[in-house]
Parts: C-alpha cells; sequence; structure tokens
C-alpha cells in the first residue's frame, strides 16, 4: 500500500510539471502550456539623456528539443531612446519567446513572452543595474491590457549555433565563422579556403606555393609562332592556356594560378619582343648594305 501511494504522489508531481510553469526564485520554468503568457523581467525610465539604468536578462532554453541547448541574453537601455543588444549562445532558443517593452503610462515594462510554443522550456534570470549596483528582477506575471506596445529594433552582437558554428551579423550561424558584412583582419589569416561573395580589400595579398612561369625561359620551352596564337585567338576568342568566360562564370579562377598564367602569357610577349628586336636589327643592316651599294 505504501509503495502505491508513493507512486501515485510520483505521477501527480509529474502530471503537475507538465502543465503548471514552476518559479524558482527568480527563475521561470515552462512546460507543456501552449500559450502566450508575458512574464514581467524589468522595468526602465522613459527615454532621457539622464538615465543611466540598464536590464540585463538571461533566458537558458527555448523548448524541449535540443537545438534550443543554449542561452540568450538581452542588454537593455533607454537612455536617449530604446536600445537592445543580443546575445545568441550555444543555439538559444530565441524563436520561442519574444522581447516585448510596454509603455504602462510612467515608464516602460519589459516582458518575455512565450510564442505560442506548445512544448516552451525555458528559465528566465533578469538584472537591473543603477548608480547602487545590480539587482535581482523579481519576475512575474504580466497583464498587457491596456499597455501600448513599443516599437524598436534589436541588434544582434553575435551568434554561436549548438555546433560551434559563430555568425556574426546573422543569428542562423552556417559555418565555423559566418560574416554577413564587412570583416577587417589585422594580422595573419591561415585557413584552407575562403568564400567571399561579393569583394575582398586588402593593401597586399600574398600568395605561397603557387607555380611559377620561369619555365618559359627555358632553353626546351616550345614557344608557339605568332600565327599559331592568331589562329587560336581567331577560333576560341581567348589567349592560349587562358579560361573562358563560361568557364570563369561556372567554376571560378584561382588567383594564384590566374597570376602565373598572366605572368607567363607577359614573359612570352618579352620573348616575341626579343625575336621582333633581332629581326629588326637584321633588316636594318640588310637595309644598311643595300644603300651604300
Amino acid at each position: 500500500m505504501k509503495k502505491i501511494v508513493i507512486f501515485i504522489s510520483f505521477i501527480l508531481s509529474v502530471v503537475c510539471f507538465a502543465t503548471e510553469p514552476v518559479k524558482v526564485g527568480t527563475t521561470f520554468i515552462g512546460y507543456g502550456t501552449s500559450n502566450t503568457n508575458s512574464k514581467f523581467v524589468g522595468n526602465l525610465p522613459y527615454s532621457s539623456s539622464s538615465d543611466y539604468q540598464k536590464l540585463m536578462i538571461k533566458v537558458f532554453g527555448g523548448s524541449w528539443i535540443n537545438t534550443t541547448l543554449g542561452e540568450t541574453t538581452y542588454y537593455i537601455s533607454s537612455r536617449e531612446g530604446l536600445k537592445v543588444n543580443r546575445e545568441i549562445h550555444g543555439g538559444g532558443g530565441y524563436r520561442y519567446f519574444n522581447l516585448e517593452i510596454y509603455d504602462n503610462g510612467n515608464s516602460y515594462d519589459v516582458v518575455v513572452t512565450n510564442n505560442n510554443e506548445p512544448y516552451p522550456f525555458f528559465t528566465i534570470e533578469a538584472f537591473y543595474a543603477d548608480s547602487t549596483g545590480l539587482k535581482t528582477v523579481e519576475i512575474k506575471d504580466y497583464n498587457k491590457s491596456n499597455k501600448k506596445k513599443m516599437n524598436f529594433s534589436i541588434n544582434t552582437i553575435y551568434a554561436t549555433d549548438n555546433v560551434g558554428n559563430v555568425g556574426i551579423g546573422t543569428t542562423t550561424p552556417s559555418a565555423k565563422l559566418d560574416v554577413n558584412g564587412n570583416a577587417k583582419i589585422k594580422g595573419t589569416l591561415t585557413t584552407n579556403e575562403i568564400i567571399v561573395t561579393q569583394t575582398i580589400a586588402a593593401t597586399d595579398l600574398r600568395l605561397s606555393e603557387t607555380p611559377w612561369a620561369d619555365y618559359v625561359f627555358e632553353d626546351n620551352y616550345k614557344l608557339r609562332t605568332l600565327n599559331e596564337v592568331a589562329k587560336f585567338v581567331k577560333v576560341n576568342k581567348r589567349l592560349p592556356d587562358i579560361p573562358s568566360e563560361k568557364e570563369v562564370k561556372s567554376k571560378g579562377v584561382s588567383v594564384g594560378d590566374m597570376q602565373a598564367k598572366l605572368l607567363q602569357k607577359v614573359e612570352e610577349l618579352t620573348l616575341y619582343m626579343i625575336e621582333l628586336k633581332k629581326e629588326n636589327e637584321y633588316l636594318k643592316e640588310r637595309i644598311n648594305k643595300l644603300e651604300k651599294k
């Protein structure tokens, strides 16, 4: 009989946990409740150049799935306008809740609302900072009735997902470093591959271990005649050994290989000029001899 009572008590505790939110100090845990319930997480004065109060809101988790095994942190100030910065760590589940700010008629209320997620699972910690130091905010239910919802933007400082990808300028990084915007690097960048969809600007770009075109000046190098080059250009509309526009558009081009090929063409032109100079000198000599007769 005692075992049966214990078992029934255990079942009841599980059912209660699955249907009711639980408050632990300043932490709220929700589970198994599909709703848009809101939780008060702090208050800030209206915008003013003299305001110095700030809020820090930490939300761990988001949903029951293991891709939300991380934390989303908000840093909020109302000095000279509402400003909200956000950091997403380890796949924080920010899609499963909303950060909202309401005008209560005297100041701003900051609220976290479940985004109608059927299985929300997150904890909230809130901290308020003023001239006296850092204080813990008591999290409590919030009634949004007759409150004006404020418009504001969220600036994401950076984001990391649950597999270690880091995003700057994006909340959904798809690589170990995913930057949406300009990147400036001072120092050495060592990597096997860089994919850039727009522009790289640099004061110096150094390539190493790229085969160079010194072989053009070797005695056994077979230099095409200018007639051969002319025929090739007429048929192919490009220089020999240089990729076509179609190839470049479909496959891209290696900067190192292209630099070597362009150097090859410059060195071949140099050889043609040397040959032409020899021919010119020979013709001048012939002309001088003919004029002396």
